[in-house]
């Protein structure tokens, strides 16, 4: 019988499903272990050690601001690799930010930091020692904020002129009726609209979080098969053409019947 095997991230899956039911079925907390038992263990399963020190830097990072009366403000992850990411990586990283967002972004680098951004999302990728962290962020707190005070305003506003029409002028009710309308608007908005689209937001930011790291530590980090020669060796040589992928005199028949498709 064929022994069952078990692909790298199914072995990940695994081993973390079975950590987690071998400490819930644990009643004590006098079980502990040490950063270095911690490293045997994973070195015994097959794991880089790194990795533990990558998961504990991770642990330590501070969670990013919650919400704004009740409204979440946002979504952030934030993973770290060990290595450092250098110019062909980041490079990588750009094209897959901006083919997984389907937006161009604004680049920037200053030394070893590295920041992509556009309008409510943002990356920056820092070093953290000999590791490096990567922070994917969505974040709309600037939008809620004017959307929760101006309902906040448009509603005073409304109860104003809802006084003043009761007192003085019956016709100041409209106004006031105009307001009140446009609060509840702003309302919904930043207490309907922003929560709904949260765990949306969450799914693309994890998803974004996860390519990234597979592109950063995966086995195609090599980054020779995405740059362009340095010094083409003949006349058009590293410029895309129809016909790239025929490389020999022999298929310049089948290159004309190609073009003529």
């Amino acid at each position: 019988m064929k022994e069952r095997s078990f692909s790298h991230q199914q072995a990940s899956d695994l081993l973390a499903t079975a950590a987690k039911l071998e400490a819930a079925s644990i009643e004590t907390s006098e079980s502990r272990l040490s950063l270095q038992e911690l490293r045997e263990a994973a070195d015994a399963a097959g794991i880089d050690p790194k990795w533990v020190d990558a998961a504990l830097e991770t642990s330590k990072r501070p969670k990013p601001a919650g919400t704004h009366w009740g409204i979440p403000l946002g979504v952030e992850r934030t993973v770290v690799i060990p290595g450092e990411v250098d110019e062909d990586l980041w490079g990588r990283m750009v094209q897959t930010i901006r083919s997984r967002l389907n937006q161009k972004g604004t680049v920037e680098s200053i030394g070893r930091t590295h920041r992509w951004s556009n309008n409510q999302r943002e990356v920056i990728v820092e070093p953290a020692g000999e590791n490096t962290v990567i922070h994917v962020r969505n974040d709309w707190s600037g939008a809620v904020k004017v959307f929760s005070w101006m309902s906040i305003g448009f509603a005073g506003g409304a109860g104003l002129f809802g006084l003043l029409g009761y007192l003085l002028e019956p016709e100041v009710l409209i106004t006031a009726g105009i307001f009140a309308t446009v609060a509840l608007v702003y309302s919904l908005v930043a207490w309907v609209v922003y929560p709904a689209q949260k765990k949306t937001a969450e799914r693309k930011v994890d998803a974004l979080a996860e390519e990234l790291t597979d592109l950063a530590v995966g086995p195609t980090r090599s980054p020779a098969a995405y740059r362009a020669p340095a010094e083409p060796a003949e006349e058009g040589a590293g410029i895309l053409t129809d016909t790239d992928g025929f490389s020999s005199a022999e298929d310049s028949e089948t290159r004309n019947r190609v073009r003529t498709t």
